[in-house]
């Protein structure tokens, strides 16, 4: 049950560990210290996180006004529109959508603290993937001891590599596409 909650957390950490790993071989051969140098790309990868989400945050709270005056004005439009006809309709619109942004947000205060754990271990298993990575293979290959089930290993790295660099290339696609669109 726990592992399955964190399973998101878990592939997410060592995916970034994976994808660092040049990076973080780079800044250790700077440093010399493994340790210093997994905090380094934790403390960036921890940054490329939290900066959009403040972002976000940031400007929904500074709209937040103009928001709610656009939601009123369309309302109050659409009223006048059905010239009072059809009043009560844009009423229980209003408050069904009104429920729905105050569900939404309550249902966001109830997984936010989820969310901030999912990001603590994440970020605990990219330094220590990063630091132990080569210790923590070794151990693993240390477990399989056939060259078959090993070949099979290998394999699976393989096709976890194309799958992270097909869904990273398709995640720019779409990024400039929406960046485009939104902008």
């Amino acid at each position: 049950g726990v592992i399955f909650d964190l399973l998101g957390a878990i592939v997410f950490a060592i995916v970034v560990a994976h994808l660092t790993k040049g990076l973080f071989e780079r800044i250790n051969k700077i440093t010399n210290k493994r340790s210093l140098s997994a905090f380094i790309i934790t403390l960036a990868v921890l940054f490329v996180i939290i900066f959009p989400i403040a972002l976000v945050i940031r400007s929904l709270v500074t709209n937040a006004s103009s928001i709610g005056n656009f939601v009123t004005d369309v309302a109050v439009k659409f009223t006048a529109l059905t010239k009072g006809a059809g009043s009560e309709t844009v009423k229980t619109a209003t408050n069904i959508f009104t429920q729905k942004i105050i569900s939404f947000m309550s249902g966001l205060l109830i997984t936010a603290p989820k969310k901030i754990i999912d990001l603590f271990i994440m970020l605990t298993l990219i330094y220590y993937f990063l630091r132990d990575g080569s210790k923590i293979r070794a151990y693993v290959y240390g477990i399989v001891k056939e060259k078959r089930e090993k070949d099979i290993i290998q394999q699976l790295e393989n096709l976890l590599e194309g799958v992270i660099i097909g869904n990273i290339l398709a995640a720019i696609v779409i990024g400039i596409i929406s960046y485009g669109i939104f902008f």
